[in-house]
């Protein structure tokens, strides 16, 4: 048995570098998800919908106080915010004292202002929060 571990974990075997290359493969996709995810969370138009939802009396109603999204409890905000072009289309997970919701906000830029197409906050028991002042 001990000349069989010997041989499988030997310079000449390919499976520790096969076990090294999967692991670094993995560490590397992880950081580039959370990094894409975290520039969409830096995003002008991500920070201008949240501030929507922590100030629309109906959310806080629903969420309570404090609401935010936190990205090492939350899954990453699913979709695209490109500035440059004037779209965005993001889903992602907020979180107050009361529970959670998902924000979804699809919306274009028209010269210097945006006009959402959607905007609304559902909790996990169905309520739902339609078109933010």
């Amino acid at each position: 048995m001990s000349s069989r571990l010997h041989r499988l974990l030997s310079p000449r075997s390919p499976y520790p570098y096969l076990v090294a290359a999967t692991a670094g493969l993995a560490w590397w996709s992880t950081v580039v998800y959370r990094n894409i995810s975290s520039q969409k969370s830096h995003t002008g138009i991500f920070k201008a919908v949240m501030f929507h939802v922590r100030h629309d009396a109906r959310a806080a109603q629903l969420l309570g106080s404090d609401i935010l999204h936190d990205p090492l409890t939350h899954p990453a905000i699913k979709g695209r915010a490109n500035m440059m072009k004037g779209n965005a289309d993001v889903e992602f997970v907020v979180a107050g004292d009361k529970g959670e919701g998902t924000v979804r906000f699809r919306g274009r830029r028209q010269g210097e202002v945006w006009v959402s197409e959607t905007f609304d906050l559902t909790t996990k028991d169905g309520a739902e929060v339609v078109a933010f002042d």
